[in-house]
């Protein structure tokens, strides 16, 4: 009898045992679902970061292009601008030496006027007209 009672005791402490063992294990496996969901969660939150660096990166790669198509228009423009201003100079060249010309036809003009007698009857007459 005496057997019997150590291996109820015995049987009691292993079901005891086993109890424990149980509780542990639900609360482990909690724990293990719980991970999961923030695994999943974290999955799901790089996921979206990934894709918001590509984004990001489609952005900058955009953006990038465009400053070298502004870069090359103003590179474009500055050419432009240096070639106005050679033609203003060119321009500017040319109307003082037309003002010095029409300075000197008019000088010359009014000399043949005064020496009218000098002038031969098949040479032709310049004169200035005013158009303003």
């Amino acid at each position: 009898m005496k057997y019997l009672k150590t291996t109820l005791k015995y049987l009691k402490t292993t079901l005891k045992y086993l109890k424990t063992t149980l509780k542990y294990l639900k609360t482990t496996l909690e724990y293990l679902k719980t991970t999961l969901e923030y695994l999943k969660t974290t999955l799901k939150y790089l996921k979206t970061t990934l894709k918001y660096l590509k984004t990001t990166l489609e952005y900058l790669k955009t953006t990038l292009k465009y400053l070298k198509t502004t870069l090359k228009y103003l590179k474009t423009t500055l050419e432009y601008l240096k070639t106005t201003l050679k033609y203003l100079k060119t321009t500017l060249k040319y109307l003082k030496t037309t003002l010095e010309y029409l300075k000197t036809t008019l000088v010359l003009s009014n000399k043949k006027k005064e020496n009218v007698g000098f002038r031969s009857s098949t040479q032709p007459t310049l004169e200035l007209y005013s158009v303003m």
